[in-house]
């Protein structure tokens, strides 16, 4: 007779570990898709912030060649304003020399960067942009971005005062 109580301590102990198991499986998992979802949302908008300064770098190449048509020496600045982080991330923009950045042989497309580093991966999304005046490259963080320009070459600056 005492056999039978030793059965439901055992049974009720290994109860609990195949449950401790399977909740421990269950929250890995869990986390794993978590850590994807927020892969996914930083390449999303970086994707999107990339897209957008590579509109005002455009806008800012523009006006830039219309006042050279118009026989002018411009100097231009743009002040704009994007998320100084991505998903809790900060993230670093950089803007590269003129180049082949499609690399089909056109000069003038140059090469946007976009980058976010976390402790588990790397986001980097490139986004290519048209342009008729020179790249200097550099590099900015996020947040307030000035985009400078003069009579011959676009650049990028921290727009923090």
């Amino acid at each position: 007779m005492t056999d039978r109580g030793v059965s439901i301590t055992v049974s009720h102990v290994l109860a609990v570990g195949i449950t401790a198991l399977l909740i421990s499986g269950l929250l890995m998992a869990g986390s794993e898709f978590l850590a994807n979802e927020r892969e996914r949302a930083i390449d999303d908008t970086l994707r999107t912030e990339g897209s957008r300064l590579a509109s005002e770098l455009t806008t800012v190449d523009r006006a830039i060649v219309d006042a050279k048509a118009q026989g002018s020496a411009p100097n231009v600045s743009l002040l704009v304003h994007h998320p100084e982080s991505v998903s809790g991330t900060s993230y670093l923009i950089s803007l590269s020399k003129d180049g082949d950045c499609l690399g089909d042989g056109n000069a003038s497309i140059s090469c946007l960067e976009i980058r976010a580093d976390t402790s588990r991966v790397s986001v980097k999304r490139t986004i290519p942009w048209r342009n008729s005046t020179s790249v200097r490259e550099s590099s900015v963080s996020g947040g307030p971005i000035l985009i400078r320009a003069n009579n011959s070459t676009i650049w990028l600056e921290s727009g923090e005062p």
